[in-house]
């Protein structure tokens, strides 16, 4: 052979095919790693960031640490696999790991000695997978000097739904898919470095590169750094994310870890980096879905969210304007609220009621609590976790600073402590101060402010006085508690995120009362719900409308699902009318309704232009209470969100994944609101499914029973885009009241959104559930059947049935009857509505809790 062909070969061997090897082992999907590799050779989005937030970061320095350096971009970067990692001890091979992993621990030795930034890496380590349950695995990576962690009980690996697969020795990589689908994973940590010292942990994640990544409390996670930790610009700490690949099958991940952590999604690669400040370990849970909705009950197995009383469900109104002027405005929303016909429930009397931070009303707020006393509605008191540093009479019930004394700050032009609810005592002590104000007779809860916890301070050095190498944002800690505070012997940010949840976890209400935090982590919905935004000031904009409903829709996947995007309108600065009434009408079918805002007010009787369209909303919602409150008892029986993301109810369809201007109500009601200025139609994407769709009122087909395509729906600048789902049965209640109690009183009205074969028959069912009752509705395109049992004597009435989908017209007759005959105390008729080929069943008068009822009609 020529020297001139042997050296073009080597050369092809050398340029194109070990270049090739190396990408297809680095970005193969289920990668296992030989020790030589260590390449550099990355394409940008896999580039994993090395020395985060280092301030002079060049070549040597970059390379010494065992990184890589792109000189063209002047960026550091880990190879892959990264130096920065840990090998396998006692390897045997990929099988025995597996079992060891699963049923004990791996042990762990670090290929490095320094971190990144030059600190001493915890040398050994253990990694451990616990089966919890059949589909929930929970992984610990931990300092083994440090102790073993809290394992939870442990199942047989083999009665998982899981597959693990453990690649080394010299390089630690986990892969966890279902044994259904081992070619699809959910997880690896393949393309990332595993990184163990004190403050500092660093985890990566690949998921597949198709896949979408949600959660964190928001929705979509994008490429821009997500930080975990509740300031006033930051109110949610919720470390779950759910991913959903392309095939529609979804999995969850949480992250056990209330100190502040940062998440940075990298695009084009969907490898997700995990940045811990302050955990020991990492502690993270795989819930295996497939489905978001098996997600979200293998997730909430044990923090199952609240069902709020009914009369939570309604409207509330609030305000934060000069105490003086306290009994003017309530007196005057009362007697608005009567002329404008508007129910609501409660009245906070003022967002500042507690401004004295000592348990004390002055006068003049007496008299005003006096007079909402009188109107029968409820107060609902906006509580903080600051008191006047007066009344600390225990020290161990208070944060105490960095030499062990209670904690004092000037707050407010008041000298203030705050309370310590990681102590256990501190709840009996805040609720005896509480029965002070002498309001437990129309007591509906506590909407919690600024519990962070907010006080005044200068910029926290935290990166010194805690010997952090890497700060997001250079401090975390301004406008809340710096990090060197304490709870007895356990530093602050250790636990930050958490301090919300122990606030509301400390009032222990009674099922007829709630709590609303602004500050969320996970395990909130357990307690209550949320009224914030992501911010605590929220001017009226439609930006912060759009991000009021990502909002809810982000709580809601994080266990959350009672929250209303925070203050409608927002509650600082001018507003804009016809933003307000579209906020308004958005608001209206979120899980949580409520008003609240400094000079001007926003409340519907200062919306003059259309306080009477802003009226109608709200009755609308309460005629949906009923549907409301079933969608709660189902979110407390699965963990089911209540208002939902397109996805969730329709994860196979990707063009739904990013429509984050439509959601749902349930499984039934599709919503969408309008997010621009002066329109009159807006574009619905009805989802890829055999179904039709029809307008809630009205009863108007949209569309032949296909989907996967957007279509133009003209509205009313007064009213709201509400779509019922074919196949779907909606109870509602039309004779709306001043009151939840009232309304929820009266009789039902049934609508019947039929989706119907070619063939002609028909089907559509749903349900009702309470606590004194529960109804089962089925339909054919000539039957209603309903099913009950009730508990108690109170006994639901059916009024009338409006029927959607079947093409009558009123030149055609229409018979229909009720069996049993007994259960029947009305005047019933019937008619076919032909524009929109509605039947109209009215004056029943049904007793839905007599026996099993048969509605049946006949067309001809």
């Amino acid at each position: 052979i020529p020297p001139g062909v042997i050296y073009g070969g080597i050369i092809i061997v050398t340029a194109v095919v070990v270049p090739t090897i190396v990408y297809l082992t680095v970005f193969s999907d289920n990668p296992e790693f030989q020790s030589e590799i260590w390449t550099c050779a990355l394409r940008p989005s896999y580039r994993v960031p090395c020395l985060k937030g280092f301030a002079e970061v060049n070549e040597n320095y970059c390379t010494t640490m065992g990184c890589c350096w792109n000189n063209t971009d002047q960026v550091c970067f880990h190879s892959n696999p990264s130096q920065l990692s840990y090998s396998v001890d006692g390897w045997v091979d990929k099988n025995t790991a597996r079992d060891q992993l699963c049923s004990s621990f791996l042990d762990l030795t670090s290929r490095q000695s320094k971190s990144p930034y030059g600190r001493d890496i915890a040398t050994q380590l253990r990694a451990a997978a616990v089966p919890v349950t059949e589909s929930h695995l929970q992984i610990f990576i931990y300092n083994k000097t440090a102790g073993e962690p809290d394992f939870p009980e442990r199942i047989a690996f083999s009665d998982t739904t899981f597959q693990v697969s453990i690649y080394g020795p010299d390089y630690l990589s986990i892969e966890i898919s279902r044994k259904e689908d081992e070619n699809s994973y959910l997880l690896s940590t393949s393309n990332g470095p595993l990184i163990g010292s004190n403050n500092y942990w660093e985890l990566t994640i690949q998921f597949q590169k198709d896949s979408k990544v949600f959660g964190l409390g928001e929705i979509e996670l994008i490429s821009k750094p997500k930080v975990l930790f509740n300031n006033e610009n930051r109110t949610g700490a919720n470390p779950f994310i759910m991913v959903l690949n392309n095939d529609g099958k979804a999995h969850g991940i949480l992250f056990n870890n209330p100190g502040p952590i940062e998440f940075e999604l990298l695009e084009n690669s969907n490898l997700l980096i995990v940045r811990s400040l302050s955990t020991a370990h990492w502690d993270f849970s795989v819930f295996a879905g497939p489905t978001p909705k098996d997600v979200m009950k293998q997730f909430t197995e044990n923090r199952r969210p609240i069902v709020p009383p009914q009369w939570a469900l309604g409207f509330h109104i609030c305000r934060d304007t000069k105490e003086n002027t306290t009994i003017d405005y309530i007196d005057a929303f009362l007697q608005s609220s009567i002329n404008l016909s508007l129910p609501y429930e409660s009245d906070c009397v003022q967002e500042s009621l507690m401004g004295s931070l000592n348990f004390t009303l002055s006068e003049t707020m007496e008299m005003a609590v006096d007079n909402l006393r009188n109107s029968g509605k409820k107060i609902l008191i906006s509580l903080q976790p600051q008191v006047e540093s007066s009344m600390v009479d225990n020290d161990e019930l208070f944060v105490l600073n960095e030499t062990g004394q209670v904690f004092v700050n000037d707050y407010k032009n008041k000298s203030v402590s705050l309370l310590d609810f990681f102590n256990n005592k501190t709840g009996s002590w805040l609720q005896d101060n509480l029965k002070t104000l002498q309001v437990e007779d129309f007591l509906g809860g506590y909407v919690l402010q600024e519990d962070w916890p907010a006080v005044n301070t200068t910029p926290c050095h935290d990166s010194e006085a805690m010997g952090m190498d890497y700060v997001p944002g250079g401090s975390l800690s301004n406008g809340t508690l710096c990090w060197t505070t304490r709870h007895g012997e356990i530093h602050h940010y250790l636990i930050h995120n958490e301090y919300g949840l122990k606030f509301a976890s400390s009032l222990d209400v009674s099922k007829d009362k709630i709590v609303l935090s602004t500050s969320t982590y996970t395990g909130s919905g357990t307690v209550g719900g949320s009224h914030a935004h992501v911010q605590n000031k929220v001017t009226c904009t439609w930006d912060n409308m759009a991000t009021a409903l990502k909002v809810v829709l982000g709580l809601g996947l994080s266990g959350i699902p009672f929250s209303g995007g925070g203050p409608i309108c927002g509650n600082t600065g001018n507003y804009d009318e016809e933003l307000c009434l579209r906020w308004y009408l958005m608001s209206s079918m979120l899980p949580l309704m409520r008003v609240s805002s400094s000079l001007p007010l926003r409340d519907p009787a200062n919306i003059a232009k259309f306080n009477s369209p802003i009226a109608d909303a709200i009755q609308r919602r309460y005629s949906l209470i009923s549907y409301f409150h079933s969608l709660f008892l189902e979110a407390n029986m699965t963990g089911v969100p209540v208002a939902r993301p397109m996805f969730f109810e329709f994860p196979a369809d990707n063009k739904n994944w990013d429509r984050y201007d439509h959601f749902m109500v349930g499984s039934a009601l599709l919503v969408r609101p309008m997010f621009l200025p002066s329109q009159v139609s807006v574009q619905v994407y009805l989802p890829k499914e055999d179904i039709p769709w029809y307008h809630l009122r009205g009863g108007h087909k949209l569309n032949n029973g296909s989907g996967g395509y957007e279509i133009s729906v003209s509205s009313l600048p007064t009213d709201l885009v509400i779509l019922v789902r074919g196949g779907y049965i909606i109870p509602l209640q039309e004779e709306v009241q001043l009151s939840v109690s009232d309304t929820i009183s009266t009789p039902y009205t049934l609508i019947v959104g039929l989706n119907c074969s070619e063939d002609g028959s028909c089907r559509a069912s749903g349900d009702l559930r309470s606590e004194d009752y529960s109804l089962n509705f089925t339909s054919t395109e000539s039957t209603l059947n309903i099913e009950a049992n009730c508990y108690t004597q109170v006994s639901p009435v059916l009024d009338s049935i409006l029927v959607y989908g079947l093409e009558a017209t009123s030149g055609k007759s229409l018979d229909f009857e009720i069996t049993p005959q007994d259960c029947v105390h009305g005047n019933k008729t019937a008619e076919i509505i032909e524009q929109d080929y509605v039947l109209k069943f009215t004056f029943l008068s049904v007793d839905l809790c007599c026996g099993q009822i048969f509605i049946n009609w006949a067309i001809s």
